[in-house]
């Protein structure tokens, strides 16, 4: 079975959601090229293009808090239409200041934080809309069906932005991606979302600390979600530094221009699309989420240490691929585990609390490649990554996470 012959697609308000979802995906993957692209252009440094993302990455961990607390005691439906408005203003102030030769890379530093600021507002309240809208036994297929926008958007994003880096600036698909959120947020603007969403109320200081309290302790004392905060914790300091020492990796020393990035990053995202539209789903029916969480993890390091060790592009692609399906396939469980095991009234204080502390920790993995880079070559960096990575996240096989099969184990536990 595949994800295209769901029943999830009979569920018309969360298709709606999906496609506000696509919308504002198609922007942020040519965002993800053409960000370090620009900073490139201006400094002509690895270190700075990995500075660039650990200041992107740095405000999740305090404005997930914040939009996790938004979406349960407020109205999700405001969040992303604000959200989304607002994300365009620091990327229009990107392209203003390209287009005027007066770029810095201070300024995209410093839009890169407060874009980031306002995209970890809206994450939490899409996340915790999810089980508003479908039944418990879709939630795989839910998550899948995103994944598969994700992967879709991976597969042609990257491909788009080369050609457009290449035929007009990486200025241009800045503006794209402000577009991109402007239309998405006027499409959630005209949706309706589900009557049970949580009713609005007024938020003072004291309501908004007690709240992020109360999922801070769900997350700290529930076992399964603790020990999936620490793998998703690894992951992303991981990602923190690769990301642009992908990046970094193919221009530097492969030589590959725009459009063959883009090329490589379009065919490596074959794997997360297949992943999401046919393993996860599948998958879900044999394997614990725990395990799959744990297996995947690991793969996705040996992944990266291939890319390290890649001198040809095929090869290179090949790597990236695995990476990519792995990542994937751990997003997918991760999140549905979080959905199942959490109140639906404090789905969004959970998902800002576990999106926080895993953000800061590519913050971490931003600051650490781009100080590491200074002393270590990329290719080595991307090895040693690779095999922390794997060995770390198999000692999680005896954790409950992967041991315990009794569904009590998922239940919220009395604090």
């Amino acid at each position: 079975m595949t994800i295209f012959r769901s029943e999830i697609w009979k569920n018309g308000r969360f298709v709606r959601l999906w496609a506000a979802q696509l919308i504002s995906l198609v922007g942020d993957q040519i965002y993800l090229i053409a960000l370090p692209w620009l900073v490139y252009d201006v400094t002509h440094s690895g270190s700075s293009m990995s500075l660039s993302f650990a200041f992107e990455m740095l405000p999740y961990l305090i404005f997930s808090l914040l939009g996790g607390v938004l979406s349960d005691k407020w109205n999700r439906k405001h969040v992303l239409v604000l959200g989304n408005v607002l994300a365009v203003l620091p990327l229009l102030l990107v392209y203003l200041l390209s287009q005027y030769g007066v770029l810095a890379s201070w300024h995209i530093y410093l839009c890169s934080f407060v874009l980031s600021c306002i995209v970890s507002l809206i994450l939490p309240a899409f996340e915790s809309a999810i089980p508003s809208l479908v039944e418990r036994a879709e939630l795989v297929h839910a998550n899948s069906l995103s994944e598969v926008t994700n992967s879709t958007m991976t597969l042609l994003g990257p491909l788009l932005a080369g050609i457009l880096i290449a035929l007009v600036g990486a200025r241009y698909a800045v503006l794209l991606n402000a577009g991109s959120f402007l239309f998405a947020g006027l499409l959630y603007l005209f949706l309706r979302f589900d009557e049970r969403s949580p009713r609005s109320e007024r938020l003072t200081g004291s309501v908004i600390f007690s709240s992020f309290k109360e999922g801070f302790l769900f997350v700290t004392r529930h076992r399964m979600i603790r020990i999936g905060v620490a793998l998703s914790t690894l992951n992303n300091i991981t990602v923190g530094a690769y990301t642009v020492i992908l990046i970094f990796h193919m221009r530097q020393s492969m030589g590959l221009s725009a459009e063959a990035t883009g090329l490589v990053m379009t065919l490596s995202a074959v794997s997360s699309l297949l992943v999401s539209a046919w393993l996860a789903p599948n998958l879900s029916q044999k394997l614990s989420k725990g395990l799959t969480m744990v297996g995947s993890l690991a793969l996705s390091g040996f992944g990266i240490v291939f890319v390290g060790l890649s001198s040809h592009m095929a090869v290179l692609i090949l790597a990236q691929g695995v990476y990519m399906g792995a990542i994937t396939l751990f997003t997918i469980n991760w999140r549905t585990l979080r959905q199942e095991v959490t109140p639906k009234d404090m789905i969004g204080r959970v998902s800002g609390v576990c999106r926080g502390i895993a953000f800061a920790g590519a913050s971490l993995g931003g600051f650490l490649g781009g100080v590491t880079l200074t002393y270590v070559h990329h290719a080595t960096l991307l090895v040693i990554e690779g095999v922390i990575i794997a060995l770390v996240s198999l000692t999680a096989l005896r954790s409950p996470l992967v041991q315990s099969h009794d569904v009590a184990e998922l239940e919220y536990r009395s604090l």
